[in-house]
């Protein structure tokens, strides 16, 4: 898994992480305007009936500031739900100062995928780019599309596998 922000990269070796909340603070805490790029493999062992976070750095209830990668698998497994958010306030006072989109793309249960999801720092989703398996993949939905303020919060960590907001994911992340 490999983030990268401005000049600085991690990489994280090779190995399967269910669930990791990483230290310091600043590890994934982006600004709107900066660019960024995540990417991971998965591999989905159960099928969900709400989003699952691959990866996160998002705050709970009120605002909900940050962001989230996540991944939904229907019942039958013959479609995927992907999206992707980032939030400023999801308050009930000021609920759209958000990015958020969603994709289908085939996704079943046991079988490995690669995404990687690229920022340009634009504040719009046209700014947000999805590869996946390697295919550039279009958002066909485009929930919200106003992001005006900061995403940051320096008050939680980064999240794999997981969020504030989102349970568990059922699988494998590397």
């Amino acid at each position: 898994m490999v983030f990268n922000w401005g000049f600085d990269s991690i990489m994280f070796t090779p190995g399967i992480i269910t669930y990791s909340s990483l230290v310091p603070e600043n590890i994934g805490n982006f600004e709107r305007s900066d660019v960024f790029s995540v990417e991971c493999w998965f591999c989905p062992t159960a099928t969900t009936t709400q989003p699952k976070a691959l990866f996160s750095h998002i705050g709970t209830t009120p605002k909900r500031r940050g962001w989230v990668v996540d991944v939904m698998i229907n019942r039958n497994a013959t479609y995927g739900q992907f999206g992707v958010a980032l939030v400023s306030d999801e308050s009930a006072s000021n609920f759209f100062n958000v990015l958020t989109t969603l994709g289908t793309t085939p996704i079943s249960i046991n079988i490995w995928y690669h995404v990687v999801i690229t920022y340009n720092g634009n504040s719009l989703v046209s700014g947000l780019k999805c590869y996946f398996n390697n295919v550039v993949k279009n958002f066909s939905v485009i929930a919200r599309n106003t992001l005006t303020d900061t995403i940051k919060d320096d008050s939680i960590n980064f999240n794999i596998g997981s969020s504030n907001i989102y349970p568990y994911f059922p699988g494998k992340i590397d």
